[in-house]
């Protein structure tokens, strides 16, 4: 049985080439092919694909958070739709997320945090393959069964392996777009040494589950800083209170400031990560600004350019460091220009 596996970006194509690698281990007779790979140096690209999409009696679409936005999906979906059988494969997707894509009129595999879940998914996979295969080489439910069991544990290991991030690529339909899980602060590299969050929000950005975790894991080697508007209301004082048990907890790894409201409503008016370098110089900064989208049910990040980045740094910086007294004059100052 010939399988296409179809695939676009970098996430997808790693999902793809493990797929390739581990399906004639559980089914002898499938033969996958994906382009970059299966395609011989000087051959035709076009003729091979072209070839390969008749001869093909299965297609597995490759489904990443990375791509399932791009217009390639519903294109893909139509090239492949006259196959005898399709599947979309979604890694690290559920089924909702496809919303109205024609790739959700086909059964669906699901590959993600819950093992048992996927394992059972991609059992059904197989079995939909074996079920595709002649009389002569179909195998019997016990064999099966037994092969899915041998090589599952490898698949699924690999599969795991495949970062989270995906250079170049964004889970949004621009690559100048992104979501907070696109940030670098989710892949961050060796030179980084201090990691900013200005925000209103502490819970979001320090204390929620997920994010406290991943900042505590990274604290041998970065440091997270928070500037913060003064808390108003007892939900932002209990966090506040939160963050100072962070800060004692790991003292000289997290640290926070509070600023006059409104104060940090003028000179914030969004939120920002920033990731600094290690190096000397200060311009060694990326600046990431959360898009101020009114009632958005997803939450959109851009990357600011060198010479905003570093207006951004050094704005915050002297919000950091300045004294209390100076902070209050600030203070007085923002209050007259809003009264104005």
């Amino acid at each position: 049985m010939n399988v296409f596996l179809s695939w676009s970006g970098r996430a997808s194509q790693d999902v793809a080439k493990t797929l390739r690698k581990w399906l004639p281990y559980m089914l002898h007779p499938v033969k996958p092919f994906m382009s970059t790979i299966d395609i011989g140096a000087g051959a035709r690209w076009s003729d091979d694909l072209s070839r390969e999409l008749k001869d093909a009696q299965y297609g597995i679409v490759c489904v990443t958070p990375f791509n399932i936005h791009k217009p390639w999906m519903n294109f893909e979906a139509g090239a492949l739709a006259h196959l005898p059988h399709l599947t979309p494969f979604l890694f690290r997707l559920d089924r909702m997320a496809l919303g109205h894509s024609p790739l959700a009129e086909f059964q669906l595999t699901e590959f993600g945090a819950n093992g048992e879940r996927s394992k059972s998914e991609f059992c059904k996979l197989i079995e939909s393959l074996n079920r595709g295969l002649g009389e002569d080489d179909r195998l019997s439910p016990e064999v099966l069964a037994a092969n899915f069991d041998h090589w599952w544990s490898q698949l699924k290991r690999e599969l795991d392996e495949i970062p989270d991030t995906s250079v170049g690529e964004t889970r949004t339909a621009y690559t100048w777009l992104r979501t907070f899980d696109d940030l670098a602060i989710h892949d961050l590299k060796p030179d980084c040494n201090v990691v900013w969050f200005v925000t209103g929000d502490v819970y979001k950005y320090a204390l929620r589950a997920g994010v406290r975790e991943r900042i505590e894991a990274n604290l041998d080697t970065i440091k997270y800083r928070y500037l913060i508007p003064e808390p108003d209301g007892s939900s932002e004082r209990a966090a506040r209170e939160q963050l100072e048990n962070l800060r004692r907890l790991h003292e000289g790894r997290i640290d926070y400031r509070c600023v006059n409201r409104d104060v940090f409503r003028t000179q914030a008016t969004s939120d920002y990560v920033i990731v600094q370098s290690s190096q000397a110089d200060s311009e060694s900064v990326r600046v990431f600004v959360r898009a101020p989208i009114a009632e958005a049910e997803t939450e959109y990040w851009f990357d600011a350019e060198e010479r905003s980045a570093i207006g951004f740094h050094h704005r915050f910086q002297q919000l950091w460091d300045c004294p209390a007294n100076v902070r209050e004059a600030l203070a007085d100052e923002s209050a007259h220009v809003m009264s104005a």
